[in-house]
């Protein structure tokens, strides 16, 4: 039976993830965001993108500063 990784080892994985997809990102794509104002600070939301490539999600992530969520249909 497998443990569930703790949530602060998680945190960490998910910080440098974070920082690194937005380090490349940056260096190779470029893009504009608009509407993060619009996003509360604290509590939940949803956001739905189109998904006009598969890199939405990942694009997403690295501009919103707050750990998310995603799941897929």
């Amino acid at each position: 039976m497998s443990r569930a990784f703790p949530q602060i080892e998680m945190e960490a994985v998910y910080g440098v993830c974070h920082y690194l997809l937005r380090v490349m990102f940056d260096m190779f794509f470029r893009g504009e965001v608009i509407g993060l104002d619009h996003l509360p600070r604290r509590g939940s939301f949803l956001l739905a993108a189109n998904h006009a490539s598969f890199l939405d999600p990942p694009l997403i992530g690295c501009h919103i500063s707050r750990q998310i969520a995603y799941f897929a249909r």
